[in-house]
């Protein structure tokens, strides 16, 4: 596998922070420099950390989630989504409570949400050998500058259109937790 492959890796991974990313940036009046390098730093890390945790635990991961991967995002993004409708919700009745995704259990249970996949890709690195110190670089770099631009979509998105892009973006984490589920989901037979 040659830096092609690595690279795009490295973008689907991202993809999911970059999501949750344009959603924390409209639920922020205006993001300051420090929030969005913090965000981006945590989700680029956590893509990087999840990477190599898998590359290195290889199969006893699988064993120990197996199946459970998609539950574990699915609460964590429903569990952060719900908080955010709640609070936009909140600012109809104006008892709003100022929300700051990229602080506190909100910026962890994103994180460790938008990265659960980099694990699965790590143990697959792993069983074809491929260079982990590099890997996980490329994926921390892509996942960073992924970040940001996430952050700034939302920001823009969110003066556009104002408080309602919270309350939409809280549903679309609720609906990407589901999305995750889905799968798992439809294999139960009842």
């Amino acid at each position: 596998m040659g830096w092609t492959a690595l690279f795009a890796i490295a973008f689907s991974l991202s993809l999911d922070a970059f999501a949750v990313a344009t959603i924390a940036g409209t639920t922020l009046d205006v993001p300051s420099l420090r929030q969005r390098l913090r965000l981006s730093f945590h989700f680029a890390a956590f893509e990087a950390m999840m990477l190599t945790g898998g590359w290195y635990l290889g199969s006893f991961i699988v064993r120990l989630l197996h199946g459970m991967e998609a539950w574990v995002a699915f609460a964590l993004l429903a569990l952060v989504g719900g908080n955010i409708v709640r609070n936009a919700l909140r600012n109809v009745k104006g008892e709003r409570r100022k929300i700051d995704p990229t602080r506190g259990w909100e910026l962890v249970f994103l994180c460790v949400a938008s990265s659960l996949d980099a694990l699965a890709v790590g143990i697959s690195l792993a069983m074809v050998k491929f260079p982990i110190l590099r890997s996980a670089l490329v994926v921390g770099v892509v996942g960073f500058g992924m970040t940001l631009l996430g952050v700034e979509l939302g920001r823009k998105i969110g003066t556009i259109w104002g408080r309602r892009c919270e309350l939409i973006g809280g549903i679309v984490l609720i609906f990407m937790g589901l999305y995750f589920l889905w799968p798992v989901v439809r294999t139960l037979r009842f």
